[in-house]
C-alpha cells in the first residue's frame, strides 16, 4: 500500500512544482514541511518495527475513531468557509461603491489574512467585481507574526535550501537503513535461537544483510554483548537522528519564523502519530496531513499541496523499508501505482484548476478533502467488519471442532 501511495506522491509533487510559478502561488509551504518531516519519519521507523507485533483489530479501532473525528471536523470546516463566502457576497453586493463595512475584517480572514483584530492596522478594500482578488492577497501592513504563518500570505516560489536537502537525505537514508537492519537482526537472532533449523538463517543470508555485512552478521549475533549493542543501535539512531533534525527546524522557525512553541509541538505530535499509522496500516499520511492543516486556518490548496509533499518522505520511507524486508508484491505494486500516478495527477490538476477558476471559494477544496476521509472512514469501516467477521467465524469453527472432539461421537486418533 505504502508503494501505491508513493507514486501517488510523486505525480503530486511533480504538478505542484510546474504550477508553483503562476498567478497565485506556490502551493508547498517549506516551513510546514521542515517541522512535519522528521517526526513522521521517526513515526514510519515506529509504524514498520510494530506492524507484525500489533493486532488488526487494535489497529483498526485508532484508525477509524482518528478518522471520524478528522471528517467531522473538516466537514464543520468546510461548511463555516462556504457560510462565510456567502455572508460576503451579500455584503459585498451591499457594500458595492460604497465604503467597506464591518465585513472586511470576514474579507481579510477568507483570503488568509491576520486572523487577530490586533494584527491589522487598516481595512481591506473590497477588489473590483470585473476582478477577483487572489486567494491569498494580504494587506500591505501585515505584521510579521502574520507574515510567517502559512496561512496569512501567497507562497511564493521556494527552493530548498542545499543545507535542507543534505539534512533530509541523509536523515531518511539513516531511518530506512536502520528500519531494514533491525528486521534482519531479530529475524537472524530468532533463526539462530531456533536449534531446529536444518537450513541456513534466511535472516542472517539475506542478499541486503550479505552486501553490508559480508556474512559478519551470523557470527556477530552468536555474542549476546554484540547482538544487543546491534538491536540498541538499529533502534537508537535513527530516533536519536530525527529528533537532532527537528530539534534544528523547531529552533529555526522559533526565532527566525515566529512559530510558537504550542504551534510547533502541536504539528510535530500529529506528524509523528501519523507517521506511525502509515507504517503500521500502510495509510497515506495525506488522510490525516490535509485535514490537519485545513483545521488550523492553513488555506486548503496550500494544505493540500503541503501534505502531498509530506507524505512523499513517509511513504518513501516506508516503501523502502517493506521493499528491503519483503513485504511488498512488486506485481500489484506496480499496477496499482500506475494508477494512483494517473489519479494523483488528475486531482492534484483539479485543485490546481478550482484555485484558479474560483480563488474565493475555498470551501470547494475543503468539501473535496472532507469527503475523500469521509469515504476512507466508510472503507476502514468496512474492513473491520470484513476482519471481526473472519475472526468470529475462525473462533466457531475451532470452538465446534473441539467441542467434537471432545464428545463421544466423533473418535480422535
Amino acid at each position: 500500500r505504502q508503494a501505491v501511495v508513493f507514486f501517488g506522491a510523486i505525480a503530486s509533487l511533480i504538478v505542484n512544482i510546474k504550477k508553483s510559478g503562476d498567478a497565485h502561488g506556490s502551493v508547498i509551504d517549506l516551513d510546514t514541511c521542515k517541522v512535519i518531516v522528521p517526526a513522521s519519519l521517526v513515526g514510519t521507523f515506529l509504524g514498520v518495527l510494530l506492524n507484525s507485533e500489533s493486532k488488526d483489530t487494535t489497529i483498526l479501532a485508532i484508525l477509524t475513531a482518528l478518522l471520524v473525528v478528522m471528517t467531522v471536523a473538516v466537514f464543520q470546516t468546510a461548511f463555516k468557509q462556504r457560510r462565510e463566502e456567502l455572508a460576503f457576497e451579500e455584503t459585498g453586493s451591499v457594500a458595492a461603491g460604497g465604503d467597506v463595512p464591518p465585513a472586511s475584517r470576514l474579507l481579510t480572514g477568507l483570503q488568509g489574512g491576520p486572523s487577530n483584530p490586533q494584527d491589522e492596522e487598516e481595512p481591506l478594500e473590497l477588489p473590483p467585481s470585473s476582478s477577483p482578488a487572489t486567494p491569498h492577497a494580504v494587506p500591505a501592513t501585515t505584521t510579521a507574526a502574520a507574515s510567517s504563518s502559512s496561512s496569512s500570505k501567497k507562497l511564493e516560489p521556494q527552493r530548498p535550501k542545499t543545507e535542507d536537502i543534505v539534512i533530509i537525505v541523509w536523515t531518511m537514508a539513516v531511518v530506512m537503513l536502520s528500519g531494514i537492519l533491525h528486521f534482519h537482526i531479530k529475524r537472524c537472532g530468532q533463526d539462530q535461537a531456533d536449534l531446529t533449523m536444518r537450513e541456513p538463517s534466511t535472516g542472517c543470508q539475506h542478499p541486503i544483510v550479505m552486501t553490508l555485512f559480508g556474512g559478519r552478521l551470523e557470527v556477530w549475533m552468536r555474542d549476546a554483548s554484540t547482538a544487543l549493542f546491534l538491536k540498541v543501535l538499529a533502534m537508537s539512531l535513527p530516533i536519536f537522528s530525527c529528533c537532532v533534525v527537528a530539534t534544528y527546524y523547531s529552533a529555526y522557525l522559533y526565532t527566525e519564523g515566529s512559530w510558537s512553541v504550542r504551534k510547533i509541538l502541536s504539528y510535530q505530535t500529529m506528524a509523528l502519530l501519523t507517521g506511525c499509522l502509515a507504517g503500521l496500516v500502510g495509510i497515506g499520511g495525506g488522510l490525516i496531513f490535509s485535514p490537519f492543516l485545513l483545521l488550523t486556518g492553513m488555506d486548503p490548496s496550500i494544505a493540500v499541496g503541503t501534505s502531498s509533499t509530506c507524505v512523499l518522505f513517509t511513504s518513501s520511507s516506508t516503501t523502502v523499508q517493506y521493499l528491503f524486508t519483503d513485504r511488498i508484491m512488486m506485481s500489484l505494486a506496480l499496477v496499482y501505482g500506475a494508477v494512483a500516478l494517473a489519479a494523483s495527477s488528475s486531482g492534484t490538476a483539479l485543485i490546481h484548476w478550482l484555485r484558479s477558476r474560483f480563488p474565493m471559494r475555498k470551501s470547494y477544496v475543503t468539501f473535496i478533502v472532507a469527503w475523500s476521509v469521509a469515504v476512507s472512514v466508510a472503507l476502514v469501516l468496512a474492513k473491520s467488519v470484513v476482519v471481526i467477521f473472519g475472526l468470529h467465524t475462525s473462533y466457531s469453527a475451532s470452538s465446534s471442532s473441539s467441542s467434537y472432539a471432545g464428545g463421544a461421537e466423533v473418535p480422535v486418533a
